[in-house]
């Protein structure tokens, strides 16, 4: 077995199938196998059971996060390289083939490309350039800072050498990431491999969920040093965060992609809306004792 797919799963009963069969689909000879660790309330477990019998389902009895999720399949996992995905991510044929290819380099963590599984929808786009403008498919080979956890592999090793993921709701890919950049290793992003991610639809659930990232974060850089943590710290700056996160995405769409230029000015009420409540996590978080 040269390589095992980890996908940490809760309520994914609306995109779970379109995953599993995406990774049925693969064009790849060489032997792998799926481990989904689901601690999902709905159809979820049943849906794995019913139509992906080949399929290692784990089945947890509460909430769990991705983070510790992930770290129990990889102590179930049989393979040297682990990739991981997330269960509302739709790979293309060629995506374990060309992570494979990938790990002839000497890179022990390696992320790929993300795009946006739905197309049709402003808010997805808005969700899309928040948290994928750095993994554009026309984007350079080259090193990185963070590798995504939706579209990540990583050489067993590097977990015996760097520990394992964090147990909190988000986040957790980055403070991994870290880790293994103080431990000396390099992040290598690799645009061919590619991922489609189903980002939200709906505007209240990504600005929910945006509320809470900014508590998240307020509490982490309180914790340790991170990229960009003054913006999460101190609250004038903090007022600025949502003009600077829409800028970066516009200079990298500029760069990388400006076929979705359009995309993106439709997208940017939207993108100020959702990090406006990233914001106000944030200044909820400084005034008060916060235990996410």
């Amino acid at each position: 077995m040269l390589i095992s797919v980890i996908i940490a799963s809760y309520n994914s009963r609306t995109t779970i199938k379109r995953c599993l069969d995406s990774l049925k689909n693969q064009m790849t000879d060489v032997e792998f196998e799926v481990i989904v660790v689901d601690s999902s309330t709905d159809e979820t477990p049943q849906i794995i059971k019913d139509l992906f019998p080949d399929v290692t389902l784990v089945r947890l009895n509460k909430r769990t996060f991705q983070g510790p999720a992930r770290n129990i399949g990889i102590q179930r996992a049989k393979a040297d390289i682990l990739a991981f995905m997330d269960a509302d991510c739709v790979a293309p044929s060629d995506w374990l083939s060309n992570i494979i290819k990938a790990h002839e380099s000497p890179f022990r963590v390696i992320c790929g490309s993300v795009q946006n599984g739905h197309s049709e929808s402003l808010v997805s786009w808005a969700e899309f350039f928040l948290a994928a403008s750095e993994y554009l498919k026309n984007a350079p080979r080259r090193c990185v800072k963070v590798a995504p956890g939706c579209n990540m592999s990583c050489k067993r090793s590097i977990f015996e050498e760097c520990g394992f993921f964090p147990d909190i709701y988000r986040l957790e890919d980055m403070i991994f990431s870290q880790k293994v950049l103080e431990n000396g290793h390099e992040i290598l992003f690799e645009p061919s491999i590619c991922i489609y991610h189903l980002y939200r639809t709906r505007l209240k659930d990504l600005l929910s969920r945006e509320v809470l990232s900014g508590r998240i974060l307020r509490r982490i850089s309180k914790q340790q040093k991170m990229k960009g943590s003054v913006l999460y710290k101190n609250r004038f700056f903090s007022l600025a965060f949502p003009l600077i996160k829409t800028y970066l995405p516009f200079i990298r769409t500029l760069r990388w992609d400006r076929t979705l230029l359009p995309r993106f000015f439709r997208a940017v009420p939207f993108l100020f809306i959702t990090l406006s409540g990233t914001t106000f996590g944030l200044i909820i978080a400084s005034r008060s004792r916060d235990s996410i």
